[in-house]
């Protein structure tokens, strides 16, 4: 949690707007962070083959059903009670919602991403089919799942200050941030069960690790991108 990818000050300057054009800013992230997130459920996936226990495997298709859009009942009492309509989000895979934040904000799905968001997508890909449980579980868990709520925070404040955008439109961070808690504790009881040997905390580690710098480096990357923009008029 202390980690630069998840306190980066790119993330502060989304928030509150420190930019030369935060709007463009925003739309920028929207496209290039895509080239990340539409593969989620993959690597989600990838990480359930990896497992060897079945309720462990049971704990993670869980998180998979979540991201296909299903939503459980204790949780739309919760969304409903923070004003969501549940027609914004039931039977809404979260890619398409990711989708719609886009369309919203006036992405193009055109162009190449910046090379710090393919290597973040290839080396994620690359790394959890390579990996074993401990080092996948590290990755998807520790080093993701278990940031998000923090991540999402000031990307949905960014959000908020976005004239264009209304808070359907900007509904896939919210929704992370209010009910993705139970993913990260399902697998933290995951990583606690493979970090039982030396191999297991060492690998848990790495895939956790791994991550962080991935997207880090992807804010790193994001940041000069924002700051060099020229000044709306």
């Amino acid at each position: 949690q202390s980690h630069r990818a998840v306190h980066h000050p790119y993330l502060t300057a989304l928030s509150t707007g420190d930019l030369p054009d935060p709007q463009a800013a925003l739309r920028d992230f929207a496209f290039h962070y895509g080239c990340y997130s539409k593969d989620f459920t993959r690597y989600l996936c990838m990480t359930i083959a990896k497992l060897e226990v079945p309720a462990h495997q049971e704990l993670l298709t869980e998180n998979f059903l979540e991201e296909s859009g299903m939503v459980e009942e204790s949780k739309q009492e919760i969304l409903e009670s923070e004003g969501i309509d549940m027609a914004w989000i039931a039977d809404v895979p979260h890619q398409e919602l990711f989708r719609r934040f886009q369309n919203a904000i006036g992405v193009k799905q055109e162009g190449d991403y910046c090379i710090e968001a393919e290597v973040w997508r290839a080396t994620f890909l690359d790394l959890l089919h390579g990996a074993d449980a401990a080092r996948a579980v590290g990755a998807i868990g520790l080093g993701t799942e278990g940031i998000v709520r923090n991540l999402y925070q000031p990307l949905a404040s960014a959000c908020r200050r976005h004239p264009g955008l209304t808070r359907q439109d900007a509904i896939f961070f919210e929704l992370h941030c209010l009910v993705d808690d139970d993913h990260a504790e399902a697998l933290r009881q995951i990583a606690f069960d493979v970090a039982q040997t030396e191999t297991g905390r060492r690998n848990l580690r790495l895939g956790m690790h791994q991550c962080l710098v991935l997207r880090a480096t992807f804010w790193d990357g994001m940041h000069r991108r924002a700051l060099a923009m020229e000044t709306a008029e």
